[in-house]
């Protein structure tokens, strides 16, 4: 996936194969989209605690950055 504006890009954490309608294959990729932010974001979680912020936020990207830090901050209110 690649950001509309800056250069941010996430690779889908799942494979995907694009078969059959059109219909069908644009809802797959729906789906992987959601399941890699998912997962990334998972991941990115369990790195939170265990890392500086600093080198935290400049390793994810800003989705999931933003994701994780917000749900820390409802976990820590």
């Amino acid at each position: 996936m690649h950001a509309c504006v800056g250069k941010e890009y996430v690779e889908f954490t799942r494979e995907l194969k694009l078969l059959g309608k059109v219909e069908g294959y644009m809802q797959d990729i729906l789906d992987c989209m959601r399941g890699s932010l998912k997962d990334l974001s998972t991941r990115s979680l369990e790195k939170f605690q265990k890392m500086d912020k600093y080198a935290w936020i400049c390793e994810e990207t800003a989705m999931v950055c933003l994701l994780v830090n917000n749900c820390n901050w409802v976990i820590a209110c």
